[in-house]
Order: structure tokens, then sequence, then C-alpha cells
């Protein structure tokens, strides 16, 4: 009795773990994600004074450390900077570039690096499952799916259109197919007032042509020279107005507006602050994301404060300014009467308290630089449109 009592219970447990197993079932998404997260890298362009110029995403395509992205993301760059995993590397220079292509290979210096294999992006089909790996605003680990939509020759390059979400950031990572293979590179674009995601086809990556180039030397297509618009024309920062301690010429904050001027909403706009002093030098920068929605044509005002960026302003001395431009107080003459003195001792320091007295010497100014955003089709439901990071706990 207690055998069978023993026996009928394994069975139930094996039971309730063989249905366990099939709801946590793999799928495509985690399997891809498991295997080829790891050869994602972060790209970080930086100009002369080793500021941020553009942040985007990669991947190793080789053991050596070869890293594929998009050209824009290094375009214009004095050096970039790789990071994998907790380290980061300067890039060395650009191995394989053609100024057709959005694309760009680049020599890390990384060995032993764990590399997602290239397929061929004319064996998909609208309609296929994709799973776009990125890093976006730096921070390891994104992961989205979308479907095949269309197919686009934009420029002379082959896109493959698709729905999966492109979070900030994530522009030159890999867009792989279900069966684990990378199938485009994924450049966030808007085209004609749609929301568009696109990704370059990856064979492209074999045909481009040895180069041995700086990063400056990069210039990707054009927008004028093709069907896309470039994000950066499209949104934009306006009205900015600090808020300086006029007593130590610190930077406390800036209010300024976002204006959408794409003729799609627009979130997660990710803005890269850089703060000179007033001899031009950088101080210091902030890069930051603001998740409000804007619609087409329009501006929403954001604000960044306790930023106390030291040095931003030279203090006034009040004084020797007033002195400066009214000349110092009226003393009476030696023939003078007591009265006439008087007048002009009033009248002296009359145009005194009514002179407008700027707050400070000198002061710098701030650089905005609209890094990414993401955009949405017009038929997306308010709901996601009040909340575009979806609902809580999720």
């Amino acid at each position: 009795m207690l055998v069978a009592i023993y026996a009928r219970t394994v069975v139930i447990i094996l039971c309730l773990l063989a249905v366990a197993t099939s709801a946590h079932a793999e799928t495509p998404a985690t399997r891809i994600a498991q295997q080829y997260l790891v050869s994602v890298v972060t790209v970080i362009a930086l100009d002369d004074n080793r500021q941020p110029l553009s942040l985007g995403s990669g991947f190793f395509i080789d053991s050596q450390g070869t890293v594929a992205t998009n050209a824009h993301v290094v375009e214009g760059a004095t050096s970039v900077t790789v990071q994998w995993r907790s380290e980061r590397r300067d890039a060395v220079r650009v191995t394989r570039f053609d100024s057709r292509y959005d694309a760009v290979l680049i020599e890390t210096g990384f060995k032993g690096t764990p590399s997602a294999p290239i397929g061929d992006p004319g064996r998909m089909a609208v309609g296929e499952e994709v799973i776009v790996l990125g890093n976006p605003r730096g921070l390891e680990g994104s992961v989205s799916t979308g479907i095949v939509s269309a197919f686009r020759e934009i420029g002379g390059a082959h896109y493959l259109q698709i729905t999966a979400p492109i979070s900030p950031g994530s522009s030159g990572g890999p867009v792989f197919s279900a069966n684990g293979q990378v199938v485009g590179i994924t450049t966030a674009t808007v085209s004609r007032g749609q929301n568009l995601n696109f990704a370059l086809g990856a064979n492209v990556l074999r045909a481009l042509p040895v180069v041995d180039l700086r990063f400056r030397a990069v210039k990707a297509p054009s927008s004028e020279e093709s069907d896309i618009s470039r994000w950066k024309d499209l949104v934009r920062v306006t009205n900015a107005s600090e808020d300086v301690n006029r007593s130590i010429g610190w930077l406390n904050g800036v209010t300024f507006s976002i204006q959408n001027d794409a003729r799609t909403v627009i979130s997660d706009v990710a803005v890269l602050l850089i703060f000179r002093g007033p001899s031009g030098q950088v101080l210091d920068f902030k890069l930051t994301s603001f998740h409000d929605v804007i619609p087409p044509g329009l501006a929403k005002q954001e604000s960044v404060n306790q930023l106390f960026v030291k040095g931003y302003a030279e203090p006034l001395d009040r004084e020797k300014y007033l002195t400066e431009q009214l000349g110092p107080a009226p003393k009476q003459g030696v023939n003078e009467n007591y009265s006439e003195f008087m007048r002009r001792w009033d009248e002296y320091y009359r145009r005194r308290r009514e002179m407008e007295v700027p707050g400070y010497a000198r002061k710098g100014n701030i650089e905005f630089r609209i890094l990414d955003f993401k955009t949405m089709i017009a038929e997306t439901p308010v709901e996601q449109l009040l909340n575009p990071r979806g609902p809580k706990g999720k």
C-alpha cells in the first residue's frame, strides 16, 4: 500500500515538473539574449576634449574584437571608446567602410571576444520574427522583439523595416532572426513623418571595402542624398534659461524646451548637456533622458536642477562696476554751497539705484545635443502614449 502511494506521488511530482518546464519553454528571444547579449557593446564617440558626441551600440563579429556599428554613431569623432561588460578601451581605427552605407567595422583591441554570426537578410520574409539587442544609454541588456513589416531600398542600400521598438542608444546594435543570425544593423530613423524603424541589411558588412581610417574621416550617408530624414534635424532644444548663482558664479540648473518638428509622436528623448566656462573651456557634462510624450509640432518644457557647475560665470564686483560707469561719488567743492552739493549727491545715488547691473562679469554657455529618442505610430493606444514605458509591474 505504501509503495503504491509513493509511486503515485512520484508520478504527480514528475507531471508538475513537466508542466512547469513547458510553462517556461525557451523562446527565440530568450535563447538569443542568453547567447548573444555578451557580444553587444556600447560605442561612445568623443570630441577633442573627450566629451561625448554620440552614444550607440555595436557587436563583435569575430574573436579579434572587431565591432560593427552605424557610421553615424562614430561620424566626426576624434576618438571612440568601446565599453564591453565593465571594461572600456579606446578603439584603434576604422577597418572597413563605404560612404554609401551607414555601417563601419572598427578595431577595438579586445581579444577572445564572443561573436555574433552574420546571416542573409534576403532569406527573411515579411512577417518573420526579429529580435533586437542593444545597450540603451550605455545600460547593458536591452531586448525587444517584432516582425519584418517590409523591405526597402533607401539611397541604394537595402533595409529591413521592422516593428521592434528601438531604445535610445541602441543604434548600431544587431537585429537577429529567430534562428540566431544577425540579419540587420539597427538604424533608428524617421521617414516622411512615419514611425519606421529600419535595420540596414547585415550582408553589407561582407561587402565593405578594407580601409585604414581615423574616425573623423567617417561620413555617414547624407540625409539629403537619401529618403531618410535624420532625427537630429527633427528634434531640437529651444528657449534655454539658466539659473546662475550670482554671488559665486555656479550654474545651479537650466530650463529648456524640447521641440518636436517631426510628424510623429516621440518620447524618451536622450539629451547630452555640455557646460562651458566663460573662456569656452569644458567644465562638465550631463547625459539625461526625458520620458514625456511630445506630440508632433509641439514642445515640452523640461528642467535639469542641482547641477552646481563651478566656474560657469565670473561674479561681478558691483561697486567697481558702478564706479566705472558713473565715476566716484561727488565731493563738495571749496566754494560750493551745501544745498548744491546735496543735490549732486542725491542725483548720483539715484542713478546708482536705477542703473541696471549685470548679474556677472562673464558667463559660459550650454551646448545641447539630442542623442536619440523613440517614435510612436499614429495608431498607438492612448494608454501607451500617456505611459510610454508600459504598465506598472511590467
